[in-house]
């Protein structure tokens, strides 16, 4: 009998952790990425990127149209402007920057009307894509885009 009792008592805690662990497997994957804006994406080493970030779950999370922001001190008056930066634009790249997921900090869904959202919008329509054919001279397009 005593047997029996400490059976369904080793039953029961098997039963919670299983419980306990699919609970936060579920609640894990919940994290919703706003698939129509864009991300701030915040990385361990203190660097943060803006793009469309993919499947946060993955182990590599694809970051697409990735800007990156920098940091400039103009004059005398010690005054500070951020410029926001296409990520792959010096090497021509596919446009996507793959994360690993474990670097990841956390992410945050960027507003529409958010500064950053505004700045890289007015750098788009700007700048001109580039054509399928190779340039002898360079183009005079910007590559930055000031976020004030």
């Amino acid at each position: 009998m005593r047997n029996a009792r400490w059976q369904w008592i080793i039953v029961f805690i098997i039963i919670l952790i299983t419980a306990g662990l699919v609970g936060f497997t579920v609640r894990r994957k919940t994290i919703t990425v706003n698939k129509g804006n864009r991300q701030a994406v915040y990385l361990t080493n203190g660097q943060v990127y803006f793009g469309y970030l993919g499947d946060p779950n993955a182990t590599y999370v694809a970051l697409r149209d990735p800007f990156y922001p920098q940091s400039e001190q103009t004059g005398s008056n010690a005054r500070r402007t951020i410029t926001l930066n296409p990520l792959g634009e010096t090497y021509t790249t596919e446009n996507v920057m793959y994360i690993n997921q474990k670097q990841i900090l956390h992410f945050e869904n960027l507003a529409d009307n958010s500064k950053v959202n505004t700045a890289i919008n007015n750098f788009k329509d700007t700048t001109t894509s580039p054509s399928p054919s190779i340039a002898t001279t360079p183009s005079p397009t910007p590559t930055s885009t000031p976020l004030n």
